[in-house]
């Protein structure tokens, strides 16, 4: 390593954390919460809100227990199927796809993927009604938001009828269950 590197990289991470939005929060916790239900899990994470948290943030146990679409690029749909590859790459280790509801839509069908299979994969719904982060970068620039706010399906129902177990966590406390 580069002479000073450690401390460089620890006095950046303190400076990110002490300018963290509080609105990360219950992104925070939302990793907790996951990390005690699963220990050491796989997060795979789509161009959402928790996830650009996530590439922050996020410290992981182990090397490759965090993979992120959110670039910038608006890969919306990446992680269930990464996820499900994830799993059959390695089944030893759980897997999380973290998604949000309109990033889900665009891949949704995958489902049927992991049960024809029997791949045991976690899903994460991040709800928001829509295309939040898309939404708030147009009303901060004093665009009228268009095309990114949508009513958000049952998901739940969705997934029961692919033959998924599904429930809606109503807070962060449900996600352990």
């Amino acid at each position: 390593p580069a002479p000073g590197g450690p401390a460089r990289a620890a006095a950046t991470r303190n400076a990110l954390a002490a300018a963290m939005p509080a609105s990360y929060g219950p992104h925070l916790a939302l990793f907790a919460a996951l990390e005690a239900a699963l220990p050491g899990h796989r997060l795979v994470g789509d161009s959402t809100k928790p996830v650009y948290t996530a590439t922050e943030f996020l410290h992981r146990p182990a090397p490759r227990r965090f993979f992120s679409a959110s670039t910038g690029f608006g890969t919306l749909g990446y992680a269930l199927p990464a996820a499900i590859g994830a799993m059959i790459a390695d089944p030893d280790v759980p897997a999380v796809a973290l998604v949000g509801d309109g990033g889900l839509m665009f891949t949704l069908p995958e489902l049927a993927v992991a049960v024809a299979n029997r791949v045991p994969v976690v899903v994460v719904v991040w709800n928001n009604g829509g295309y939040a982060e898309i939404r708030d970068a147009m009303v901060a620039k004093a665009i009228a938001p268009l095309g990114v706010t949508h009513p958000s399906p049952d998901i739940a129902a969705i997934a029961a009828g692919f033959g998924c177990p599904a429930a809606r966590a109503r807070g962060i406390d449900e996600v352990v269950t």
